[in-house]
Parts: structure tokens; sequence; C-alpha cells
């Protein structure tokens, strides 16, 4: 039989216990009642303050190498400021005005900046970061992290700006990078023109490989608490970025260099090319610019409103983009033209009194008075002889001069890596007719011989048009990107000894008394040929013919000639061509002073 008081004190126990879990039971029920219903504005605002904040990693862009490894375009690690305005603005003890303030104060912002910070928060989605200030020193990082708690949504991060190392050395070539626009992207990658720091290529081969350049970016997911700060990031989720490609050029900084030290002249272009590979060794528009104005963030906008005022246009590409009549440069296809269409032999001498009249019209030879007297072809390439051309012209006939012309790359892109490259005009017959609705006349075939007229080439058309003549074999094209893929040029099918022709005459342009025979040399045993070009910008008058005021010194800059040089070196077993053109530098035996110091330096660099 149980005992009573053994039951009694079960029973007792047992309430308690009840008792208790139901005193628990009933504090939980009371606890989450006021957690949910009457606190839940109140967490839920707490809750909220921790979030996770989505971060774009920009890739490094790829560098751009010379030839020799030299860096022309590069990436430096800096530190950037940001303010994620979302992040600010739902921290109760802190506004976005008393934030901006505050960082006024710590980074030493003028009110300019402030305004600009303020509208570029207003200009994009709240939870993208805002650039504050780019390349922070140690004291700005560490006032910002000491503060860290009165700068919710301000964060500081580690990222790369492009860096041009040689500065304005092959400025028009290498290009710039800058903030991307909504026309420069794909549908796919629009995220990106938010991103304050991302910049894509804009000239140049910045902008020709900037896909191959520009790599793909990253992501990774960060826990942030109510101060911006990073309370997690989740591993997982990470997408790493992919840095860009590099890219090896062709070209040999120590030309660029020489070139650059040598320009007088306020506008041109020179381009250096192998003859038997057809890779551009040095190209040189100028002015030239420094690069450096485009580093970081933000460009200098009155620096770069200079560069666009400027009248002598440095931001456009001389080389490929400028677009100039050949001058007498063209006489050597127009005596190659006769030789190889059976008009005339080299030895054939042709009698120039200083002028030739057709019809009712007087050509003048630029050396009008005494003229040249009796000239060989070989002699009339040296000296430069119009009236030989003006006769040699009529009886070769406009369609032959034009097919020469083509076969050598004139008035057609080369097939060059490079955007903005401008053709040029050979015209003729069918160009008039469908350009000008007119009648092709022999007086336009006399001035188009000697390279003036309608007549455009670019500086890398000449360039090339020099190459193909000096190699003799083989129609070379440019290239700017090394590439270990063979050359595979077509023939030029030009008999050797018309060549032979030419070579001679243009030797005679720089060794035996000819037009820059001043700025002939011998290195090494290695001599140079080439031929000099003056381009008139207007026309003489009788007036001033029979006065003899001609002195382009005394002429407006403006309307003064322009000069031109190509030629190659060494004369025997070319390698090197150059072609130089002065905007109304007067006279060609002042590209040719250019033109020769480069194809010196070339040999004592490669030789």
């Amino acid at each position: 039989m149980i005992d009573n008081e053994l039951i009694k004190t079960f029973n007792r126990r047992t309430f308690i216990i009840t008792g208790v879990k139901l005193f628990a039971l009933f504090y939980l029920i009371i606890k989450l009642f006021k957690l949910q219903v009457i606190d839940y504005k109140k967490y839920k605002k707490q809750s909220d303050k921790n979030s996770l904040r989505i971060r774009f990693i920009i890739p490094p862009r790829g560098v751009i190498y010379d030839r020799n490894d030299i860096v022309m375009a590069s990436n430096q690690r800096k530190y950037f400021a940001y303010i994620i305005a979302e992040e600010t603005i739902k921290n109760e003890d802190h506004s976005l005005t008393q934030v901006l303030r505050d960082l006024s104060s710590y980074l030493k912002l003028q009110q300019s900046d402030l305004q600009t910070v303020l509208s570029d928060i207003e200009n994009q989605k709240k939870f993208l970061p805002v650039l504050i200030q780019e390349d922070l020193n140690w004291d700005q990082m560490a006032k910002l992290e000491s503060n860290h708690l009165n700068l919710p949504g301000v964060f500081v991060e580690e990222e790369t700006i492009r860096y041009y190392p040689q500065k304005k050395l092959g400025c028009h070539l290498i290009g710039y990078v800058s903030k991307a626009e909504k026309s420069d992207l794909g549908q796919k990658d629009l995220f990106l023109e938010k991103l304050p720091n991302f910049k894509i290529g804009k000239t140049g081969l910045e902008k020709q490989f900037d896909e191959m350049l520009r790599g793909t970016p990253g992501e990774s997911y960060q826990l942030v608490n109510a101060y911006g700060r990073t309370v997690h990031t989740v591993e997982e989720e990470e997408r790493l970025a992919v840095p860009g490609k590099n890219i090896k050029l062709t070209i040999d900084q120590r030309l660029q260099e020489h070139t650059s030290s040598i320009i007088t002249e306020k506008s041109g272009a020179a381009i250096l090319m192998d003859v038997n590979t057809g890779e551009i060794l040095s190209m040189t528009s100028f002015p030239e610019y420094d690069l450096s104005i485009f580093e970081g963030s933000k460009t200098s906008k009155d620096e770069y409103k200079k560069l666009q005022e400027d009248e002598y246009k440095p931001l456009i590409n001389k080389a490929i983009s400028g677009q100039y009549a050949p001058g007498s440069t063209l006489k050597v296809i127009t005596a190659l033209s006769a030789l190889e269409n059976k008009i005339i032999t080299p030895e054939k001498k042709v009698h120039c009194p200083g002028h030739f009249i057709f019809g009712n019209h007087k050509y003048h030879c630029w050396r009008d008075k005494e003229g040249h007297g009796w000239q060989n072809m070989t002699e009339a390439i040296a000296n430069s002889c119009d009236v030989y051309f003006y006769k040699l012209a009529l009886e070769l006939g406009i369609d032959n001069i034009e097919r020469t012309a083509l076969k050598f790359g004139l008035s057609v892109k080369t097939d060059l890596d490079l955007l903005n490259e401008k053709d040029g005009i050979f015209p003729g017959q069918i160009w008039k007719a469908k350009r000008l609705g007119e009648q092709w006349y022999p007086s336009d075939t006399i001035i188009t011989a000697i390279g003036q007229g309608y007549t455009l080439c670019t500086p890398i058309q000449l360039a090339q048009m020099t190459a193909r003549l000096a190699n003799g074999q083989k129609a070379i094209t440019p290239r700017i990107i090394q590439s270990s893929k063979p050359f595979n040029f077509k023939d030029l099918n030009v008999d050797p000894k018309y060549l032979k022709t030419i070579y001679e005459g243009m030797y005679g342009v720089m060794n035996k008394g000819g037009t820059a025979s001043y700025y002939g040399f011998n290195y090494k045993g290695m001599q140079i040929a080439g031929k000099t070009g003056t381009t008139q910008v207007r026309r003489i008058t009788e007036s001033e013919r029979k006065t003899g005021k001609l002195n382009q010194e005394q002429l407006q800059y403006m309307l003064r000639n322009h000069a031109l040089f190509v030629g190659y070196a060494p004369y025997i077993n070319p390698r090197f061509a150059v072609s130089v053109v002065v905007e109304h530098g007067r006279s060609g035996t002042i590209a040719a002073a250019m033109g020769s110091s480069i194809l010196k330096k070339a040999l004592e660099l490669y030789s």
C-alpha cells in the first residue's frame, strides 16, 4: 500500500514544476509579443542597419609595353574615399549633411568638391558608391578610420588608376582612358557606367583594344553594420575580377624620345617603319601633350579645354588622320610609272627653262628664273625639277599614274590597327566626275604629277609608300602590335632596273647636290636616300613672282607652304623608311632635317 505522504510530496512537486513551466511559457509569450508587436518598429530599424553590400571589383587594366618591354601605360595603386548615400541616410544618428561637413574638415574639401559629391549622389542610385576624393595620403586615411563611427556610409578602397610613365611620348598612339558613358558600353555592361573609378579607352590603342585591356569586373558581397563597416564577406558568393591582357608594341621608346627631342616646328607628324616587316618603330604627331592629365578619376578640365582650343590641334593624331598634298614626294611615283609604261628612258634628257607653257597657262618650276637646264630622270628627281614632270605627265596620262600610286598604297587606308585613320585622295577621271561632276583635263594631270591639285595623302601612307619602294619586292603594310604571325605581303611586281633609277635619284637628293644634300650623312659607311616635297597652301600671284615677294619667313604662319620628306636608310640593303610632314614648315628641307636625324638614330641603335 502506497504511503500517502509520498503521494502528497509527488503531487506538490509536480504542481511546482508545472507552475514554473507555465510561468516560463507565459513569460516567453509576453516577450515575443513585445518583440514582435510592441517593439516591432524599433528592432526592424536596427536590423535594417545591418545590410548586404554588393561591391564591384574593377580589374587592373592591361599594361602596354614597347618592343623592349619599357612600360608605356600601366597602373598605380591608390586609395579612394567613397560614400554610399543609402547607408548614411538610414542612420538615425547622423545626417548626410553632417557627414559631408565632417568629411570636409577631415579631407579639407572645398565647397565646389562637396557640391560635386552631392550632385553625383542625386544623379545615381543611392546604393552605389560616389567618389569623394582620390589619392588619399596616410594622414587623411587615419582621420577617416579613427572617426568611422561618425561617418556612416563612408569607406576607403585601394584601387588602381591608369599611369603613363612616358608622359607625352607616344601620346597620340597610346591614347588615354576616361569615365565610361552609356554610349561606350554594351547593354550587359551598363552598370559599369555608375562605378566612379571605372574607365574605358577613349582614344588611340587604349580605345582600339579596350575590351582586351579592360578585363572583366568581379563581385563580392559584404555584410556591413550601421556604420558602413564590413562585418563579414560572403566568400562563397565572390566572383574574382579578371585582369586585362597586356599588349606589346613594335614601337621603340628610344626612337619616340629622339623624335620628340628634335621637334622645333609647331605642327606635323613623323613615322619610322621597318621596310622588311612593316613594324612601326616610332610614330609621333605634334604638338604632343602630357598624358598624365588623364590619370586618376578627375581629368583636369582646364587643361583638356586648352588642348581642345589649341589652334595646332594637339588632340588629333596627324600621323594617321592628317591629310596633305604629297608635293614633290610624289615625283618618285610619277617617274616609276613612266618607266613601267615605257614612256621614257632614264637617260633621256628634258630641258627646263624655268617654266612650261600649256594652252594659255604658264606652269612654273620652283627654280623659276634660271631653270634646271637639261635633266635626265635621276637628275630631275634629285633637283625636283617640276618642268621635267609636267612634260612627262602629259605623255603618261593620269590613269597610269593612278595605277602606280594605288600599288604603292596611296589614297587608301593601311591595315594598321588604329582608329580614326583616314584615307586619302588620288584623283582621276572617274573621281572628278563623281565628286565634282566635271571633266578631267590635261591641266589636272600636270599638277597631279607633282603632288598638287586634289591629291591628298596621310603621313602613314607616305611611310608605307617609301617602305615599299625601299623593299622593292613586297607590298609592305604597317603593323603596330607585335605578333608571332608570319608576314604575308603581296608581290609588287616591279622591275628592279626601274627601281634602281628611282633609288639613284633619291640618293642624289641627299648626297649629290640635290634638294636636301646638306642633310645627307655617312654613318659607318651607311648613307641615306630621300625625296623632299614642298606644297603650296595658296596660289602665288604673278605680281609676287615678279617682285620676288615669296619669302616664306615673312608670311603669316597659316599661309606658309607645308614641308614634306620621305626617305630610307641604309641606301644599300635598306632597313628603315621615314616620312615627315611639317605643317606650314616653309620648305621640304625642314622636314628633311628631321627625317635624316630619325634615320641616323635608327642606324645607331640597330647596327
